[in-house]
């Protein structure tokens, strides 16, 4: 692990139309001046953060929002950090199919966008519509093949568990995203989060969630599918062509500083000054003009203990092929408390951890229980520092 920052999330957050599930900061309102605005702020916020990012970078990604509503925005942006992006730096931006048009792609790549995550949710049209997306089928044909002729790394996004969706819906899109052949494949189960339009409906009962056990099962139906199809299971929603695993989201799993800018956007970095020290996260505000009014000031996370980042270590790395390593818990937390926290987890028999000297490792069917289990990493890490101290 490194405290060195060599990775840095964007975050842009317009859309042309605000999906009524989604929970992240995010507008659509495409006037001029808040557009011109924002990326003045977000300018300034990325240079005052050029010192801390250490040498070349390792990954660049473009989040929002929909950034693929930019062209040239995305250029000067990306001139910001020329001197510290190699052709070795994966640099993703993520587009909607309706953003993915032959012009557009020819100017990203010519700037040095090397990979594309792809908001496709679904190739049918009944769900296309409920999670109000505003693409069709058509539209994400025409995207996809552009794709699929160029020699770009690409990834493709799905969603299952929504409303009345049967196992037969979901084997028809995951039958249909495997036809594209991506590099690279993310599904993640709908969820209803306060705040969000979907939320109130659900609170009304005009939608309901899928039950829990037809969501586990079309979970299950993902891993044997692509797998079948030659793609590793390497992080709970995350399937890949070999080498071609997210590489900026795995600085996320394994716990690595990473900076982040724009409106709603949360870094971390690793203390090097400290011996186990639990390291800072901070954010910025989800409102555009408070973000805009405020990016000098990210809010810091307060009363961050030693206890947290290896929480947050366990949180992140039980959802992973890696698991964890004896190695890494040793560098955040020193040799005693890890020594402890590993003979926990050992005898913890409702875990049923695959050990060996140096890793631990949650068997893959189980990860989509992952909160069950980190509930009992917490338990056994509480234990763990009861008894250090």
């Amino acid at each position: 692990m490194s405290s060195a920052a060599k990775s840095i999330y964007i975050h842009i957050p317009f859309c042309s139309f605000a999906c009524h599930y989604c929970d992240f900061s995010k507008t659509a309102d495409l006037s001029a001046d808040l557009i011109k605005d924002y990326f003045s702020a977000l300018t300034a916020n990325i240079t005052a953060n050029l010192a801390s990012l250490s040498g070349e970078l390792e990954t660049v990604y473009f989040g929002g929002g929909t950034p693929g509503l930019f062209t040239s925005e995305i250029g000067g942006l990306l001139a910001l950090l020329e001197g510290k992006i190699r052709s070795s730096t994966e640099v993703t931006m993520e587009v909607n199919p309706n953003n993915l048009k032959p012009e557009n792609f020819s100017y990203w790549t010519s700037v040095g966008i090397n990979r594309f995550s792809v908001g496709v949710q679904s190739f049918q049209p009944k769900a296309l519509k409920l999670l109000t997306r505003d693409h069709g089928a058509e539209q994400t044909d025409k995207a996809l093949q552009i794709l699929q002729r160029s020699e770009a790394n690409w990834s493709l996004d799905l969603i299952y568990g929504w409303h009345d969706q049967t196992l037969t819906d979901w084997k028809e899109d995951l039958e249909r995203a495997l036809s594209y052949k991506p590099a690279h494949v993310s599904i993640y189960n709908l969820t209803y989060e306060p705040g969000t339009p979907y939320y109130l409906r659900e609170q009304r009962g005009v939608l309901k969630k899928s039950p829990q056990e037809i969501e586990a099962n079309m979970y299950q139906l993902a891993c044997q599918t692509l797998s079948a199809n030659g793609y590793d299971h390497y992080e709970l929603a995350s399937w890949c062509r070999p080498g071609k695993k997210s590489r900026h989201n795995s600085k996320y799993w394994d716990l690595m500083s990473c900076v982040a800018v724009g409106s709603g956007a949360h870094g971390f970095r690793l203390d090097a000054s400290s011996s186990f020290s639990p390291g800072v996260r901070y954010s910025y505000p989800k409102n555009l003009k408070s973000y805009m009014n405020s990016w000098q000031e990210p809010l810091l996370e307060e009363g961050r203990r030693l206890l947290d980042l290896v929480l947050e270590y366990g949180l992140v790395r039980l959802r992973t092929r890696k698991g964890l390593s004896l190695a890494d818990l040793e560098q955040l937390a020193g040799s005693r408390l890890s020594q402890k926290l590993w003979s926990a987890l050992t005898k913890n028999t409702k875990m049923g951890l695959h050990t060996s000297e140096s890793h631990l490792v949650l068997p893959e069917d189980q990860w989509i229980l992952e909160n069950a289990y980190l509930r009992e990493f917490h338990s056994c890490l509480e234990k763990a520092f009861k008894d250090d101290r």
